[in-house]
């Protein structure tokens, strides 16, 4: 990540100065993360065929926070938070918004065919080569959450921006009472450091030589203005930031200015998600002038002794557009362009220590929240030479989008809530992107779970458009219930959404008393176990919703923080289809709701694996669950990598069924070349649901609290506290991967060449432990994988019985049952927890 030229520039002019580490001793370091995420080193080649992030991750951090540690430095890690909009598609011709979507990651993509084409060549060198060489999905968002995990689970601060970490990475240092005693992050920080009066920037820490490299944004706007200002005086701020867009920057969700013909509007820059500010499409006769033209801005040095001269940018472009006879259409699009960016970032939105969005050009006002028309009284418009305008744009709104709630910053700012839900939510818009392992069933099950998908967003939308919410500058889709776009990847279509009507979930009375809590079971640590199994004992006390407000009455409160647990897992089930409901014409209170076939299923799991219950239950219910090998989704046959090359449908549905359970694994690589690329591909389809599911969980604590459903006051902890440990009651909260699933694939495939007259000698002659080095307990781990198999049998049995599962997919678990069941006893393998003898009901 780098502003174009600027290196060169700043090493011909010395300006990168060298200090020792021991200068920041006793520091707090504000860290661009998404930067420093690209710094860690992970030598995993097999990690993505696996479908999880790196086993390692955990170590690498730790070993790279010890560094930090090692000179008293304490980081403030800072993430992106919502992605940019996309920017209005200048040309009628051009290709639509997802033309960038569908081809962002495909040459990563083709990477790791070539990579699974030589594993089943049983070339595993060159297949790991091919691997690493395909990218290890640093940028991904599940490697992102994965990193959050960590840190939280170490207590290292960390803040999700409301938009672009570097805005927020400035404010923490510049405002007056400093978060962060300096900045540490890639060169784009220095387009916002100046608008907060700080100076320096820490590009690279250098643990080995005990040194750290940093620039200081005074002394390169001195240098730009020295070698072309006759009288020495440097260039302001505000022309640093247009020397910058000119040039260009890329590394993020926005970059500089594009002045050739752009088929893309929407570039990948960052994390696979795009919102590229860029993107002229300039076709015809005056391609190549403007090709001519765009070599005007490769060099920063050139760019500010022409803007000394013409004072600002647009003055500068307009000029430029002149010179090189090209036609007021193309300068209305640059300066067009500019006017986005230049705004973009003289504008971004921060969150301030009172927990108030804010643009960053108005950190210096104390009590913004009372000036009501802080987002702006004008159109865009350029600032004066030496003057930074803290005006703010009234149509800021189509560059950032509509200001939201405080609130919602908060929850993003303490990463409880993805960001690509609140995207979807404020630009009514959902994508789908290039999946590790692409497929027929794949592909399926989005068209399935779209309705879901679009009733979660939905929740959501239903507080932010209400006409009398205060907290709205601009009310995002004119405080109307906006139709919701989908963009698939794999085509150039954008499907308009079906509108679903506004769902009234239920309230439940929950009242937490000591009768109540006894009932609940305890985990190892003594603590109070709440997931879907336990809170279903409250199915019968039902409490129909107060949604809109005051309809039925004053919405039902929840004062402790169990209560606050208990109701969002019954929500979530409600939305799920759990629960049965009342007419919606009975008053509040009344107590008619009851369980559905599928949560009488679940009531059959044990408690202990709850979440896996509610993903078994789910995965059948989408029909992505059977024993059929994938399909790849190609016409062409040379493109085809056989996805599923086990033939055993047995074999293939319980290394599914059992992929869905966690394994208790090394912080080290996988060390083993056995990787099952059907596994891989069901973990694709597998983790679309998972995370699905998690952000509906997600949506529902928000809305709760958007709606004044929680009182955190009556709780004896703060706000913060309060949500961190929802945080860690939420369910779908693990780093997935198909560990599990690989190691049963082996156990029933190589269970013939086992030797021996005992149970344990069979085991031994397998060598499992020595084959999968990186598990902790095989034999522990497969005791709980069987232990949740007898429970998903249980369910099977109860939705056979319901008619809710087809006759073929209920015999073939049957006969996966007697395979399994022969297996473990072949090797002394219980069921975990223990269970009476012959626990299976068929």
């Amino acid at each position: 990540m780098t502003i174009n030229s600027t290196a060169k520039f700043f090493q011909e002019n010395n300006l990168i100065r060298r200090t020792d580490l021991a200068e920041l001793k006793g520091a707090r370091l504000a860290i661009d993360a998404q930067n420093w995420v690209k710094l860690l080193q992970f030598n995993e080649p097999y990690h993505m065929a696996m479908g999880g992030i790196p086993l390692s991750l955990e170590t690498v951090v730790d070993e790279e926070i010890e560094k930090l540690t090692r000179y008293d430095i304490t980081p403030l890690f800072v993430f992106d938070g919502i992605k940019l909009p996309p920017p209005p598609q200048m040309n009628p011709d051009s290709k639509p918004l997802n033309s960038g979507v569908q081809t962002q990651g495909l040459e990563q993509y083709r990477s790791r065919e070539e990579a699974w084409r030589l594993y089943q060549k049983n070339d595993y060198p060159a297949a790991k080569r091919e691997f690493r060489e395909a990218g290890s999905g640093v940028n991904s968002t599940g490697f992102i959450e994965g990193v959050i995990k960590c840190f939280r689970k170490r207590n290292i601060e960390f803040f999700r921006a409301p938009y672009l970490a570097w805005a927020q990475c400035a404010w923490f240092c510049g405002q007056k009472d400093r978060v962060a005693s300096a900045v540490w992050g890639s060169e784009e920080i220095l387009l916002f450091i100046g608008l907060v009066q700080y100076d320096k920037l820490i590009l690279r820490l250098d643990f080995d030589k005990g040194i750290f490299e940093w620039v200081s944004l005074s002394e390169i706007c001195d240098a730009l203005g020295a070698q072309n200002n006759p009288q020495g005086q440097g260039v302001s701020v505000s022309q640093f930031i247009d020397c910058c867009i000119l040039v260009g920057f890329r590394g993020g969700w926005i970059q500089g200015m594009s002045y050739t013909i752009d088929d893309s509007v929407v570039e990948s820059l960052r994390d696979g998600i795009s919102s590229s500010l860029g993107g002229i499409m300039q076709t015809g006769p005056h391609s190549l002038p403007a090709t001519h033209f765009a070599q005007a801005f490769q060099d920063i040095a050139v760019v500010a002794r022409d803007l000394i001269q013409f004072r600002s940018g647009p003055s500068l472009l307009e000029y430029k557009v002149r010179t090189f006879n090209l036609d007021t259409m193309y300068l209305d699009q640059v300066l067009e362009q500019f006017l986005r960016i230049k705004n973009l970032v003289l504008h971004h939105i921060i969150l301030n220590m009172d927990c108030v969005g804010i643009p960053i050009s108005m950190h210096n006002n104390t009590h913004p929240e009372k000036d009501r028309n802080y987002y702006g009284n004008s159109m865009m418009t350029m600032p004066q030479k030496n003057v930074i305008n803290n005006i703010v744009p009234n149509n800021l709104h189509t560059i950032i989008g509509p200001r939201l709630p405080n609130l919602v910053y908060f929850i993003l700012s303490i990463g409880l809530v993805s960001p690509q839900v609140i995207y979807n939510v404020v630009h009514n818009i959902m994508m789908d992107f290039l999946p590790t392992i692409d497929s027929y069933e794949y592909r399926d099950l989005l068209q399935k779970i779209v309705p879901l998908r679009t009733q979660i967003a939905y929740l959501l939308i239903n507080p932010m458009v209400r006409k009398d919410e205060v907290y709205w500058k601009v009310v995002p889709h004119g405080g109307r219930r906006p139709v919701m776009s989908y963009i698939q990847w794999h085509t150039e279509k954008t499907i308009a959404l079906h509108t679903p009507p506004e769902l009234l979930l239920d309230d439940w009375d929950v009242t937490w008393k000591a009768d109540i809590a006894a009932s609940f079971p305890k985990d190892e640590k003594g603590q109070l176990v709440m997931n879907f199994c336990t809170v279903l004992q409250f199915a019968k006390c039902a409490l129909k919703a107060a949604i809109p407000i005051n309809v039925y009455g004053p919405p039902k409160q929840y004062n402790q923080f169990e209560e606050v647990v208990c109701v969002i897992l019954l929500k979530s089930l409600d939305l799920l289809g759990y629960f049965t409901h009342p007419p919606q014409q009975k008053p509040l209170g009344s107590d008619e709701s009851g369980t559905s076939l599928f949560a009488e299923a679940l009531l059959d799991v044990h408690w202990w694996y709850a979440e896996q219950g509610v993903l078994f239950i789910e995965l059948i219910r989408t029909g992505a669950l059977n024993c059929q090998p994938f399909k790849p989704p190609y016409s062409n046959p040379s493109e085809m990598v056989t996805i599923t090359l086990m033939t055993d449908p047995n074999v293939l549905l319980i290394s599914r069924v059992l992929s869905i359970v966690p394994m208790n694994l090394k912080a080290e690589d996988w060390g083993s070349n056995i990787v099952v690329r059907d596994l891989c591909a069901f973990h694709v389809l597998f983790k679309s649901l998972y995370k699905t599911l998690r952000n509906l969980c997600e949506i529902i604590m928000m809305v709760m609290f958007m709606d004044n459903r929680v009182r955190p006051a009556n709780m004896p902890m703060d706000s913060v506290t309060l949500f961190n440990e929802l945080v860690q009651r939420l369910p779908f909260s693990d780093n997935t991967n198909t560990a599990m699933g690989i190691v049963v694939y082996y156990l029933l495939l190589r269970q013939h060449n086992a030797q021996g007259n005992t149970p344990q000698e069979r085991w031994q002659t397998l060598q499992m432990e020595k084959i999968f080095p990186c598990c902790k307990d095989i034999r522990g781990d497969l005791s709980r994988a069987y232990g949740f198999w007898h429970e998903a049998i249980r369910v099977v049995v109860k939705l056979e019985k319901g008619s809710a599962m087809a006759g073929p997919l209920y015999q073939q678990f049957v006969d996966a049952d007697r395979l399994l069941c022969n297996t473990m006893a072949a090797f002394s393998i219980p069921p975990f927890p223990r269970f009476p003898a012959n626990p299976n009901p068929i």
